[in-house]
């Protein structure tokens, strides 16, 4: 069973001395890295794109 101990620099605990105490805070979030964030990207700016294109058409229709 694990134990949780608060220490302190230069503390002793079970024969060992403490000469640096880390605090680390990490999540999931950042430690997972997802591999289709290009794709997703890719297809987001394709979209963007013919709507910006589909747009552009209708504003020609309208002026003839």
């Amino acid at each position: 069973m694990a134990a949780v101990h608060r220490v302190a620099v230069y503390d002793v605990l079970d024969g060992f001395k403490i000469e640096k105490v880390c605090i680390i805070s990490e999540t999931g979030l950042q430690i997972v890295k997802d591999p289709t964030t290009t794709l997703v990207m890719i297809a987001m700016i394709l979209i963007g794109l013919g709507i910006s294109l589909t747009f552009i058409q209708k504003l020609g229709d309208k002026n003839l």
